[in-house]
């Protein structure tokens, strides 16, 4: 038969149908066979009933919810196909980002940290930095400036001890937005818009 996708990828968490197209004589029962990829899954094989389309010699079944690499085949008759890979992939993406603020001298000395946020105020001249959570290591990293007449865009720097947390430090005098851009290793960029911003006080010493 002809099997469809045949070896691919997908996105983690996704589902995927996979097609069996017989020339000649259809066979009574055909099924989906497919396991974990992974060395150290400790998951049980599955084996699906696969499904004919109508009258059309075609076969097919579900894989839900992908979420480790896993191989496949189609078992029909005392005969079985091949076996196709199935890979897995994720987007770069952000999972949580912090803030750390250094106020300037005449706002008082101290400095503050803010976990979760994509937003903070603070007062003109304060020096914020971003630390950024990623699910994955990426190959570039900024934060693009919204308007480039009120800040300038900003190059993230992987953490040595775990290349996921990215940092930017600024020190601010304008309000500013930034979207964040994220590459990974394969060229796949964030899909989902992020942006940080933060909104600056004026200086109201007297």
């Amino acid at each position: 038969p002809k099997i469809s996708p045949g070896n691919t990828e997908v996105e983690r968490g996704a589902s995927l149908i996979v097609t069996a197209r017989f020339e000649g004589a259809l066979p009574d029962e055909v099924w989906l066979w497919h396991e974990s990829a992974e060395a150290d899954s400790e998951t049980e094989p599955v084996q699906i009933a696969m499904k004919q389309s109508l009258k059309d010699p075609v076969f097919a079944a579900y894989v839900y919810g992908i979420d480790d690499s896993r191989n496949y085949r189609v078992q029909y008759a005392d005969a079985a196909t091949e076996a196709y890979r199935i890979d897995v992939f994720e987007y770069p993406a952000l999972v949580r980002s912090d803030a750390k603020i250094e106020y300037p001298g005449y706002a008082g000395p101290g400095e503050k940290s803010v976990v979760d946020t994509r937003r903070v105020t603070v007062p003109t001249s304060s020096k914020v930095t971003w630390q950024l959570h990623l699910n994955k290591p990426v190959e570039v990293a900024e934060l693009v400036a919204q308007d480039a007449s009120s800040g300038s865009s900003l190059e993230l720097t992987p953490s040595k001890q775990d290349p996921r947390l990215l940092t930017a430090s600024v020190v601010l005098t304008e309000t500013t937005t930034w979207d964040l851009k994220l590459v990974d290793a394969a060229g796949r960029e964030n899909n989902v818009d992020i942006s940080l911003r933060a909104k600056v006080l004026p200086n109201r010493e007297t």
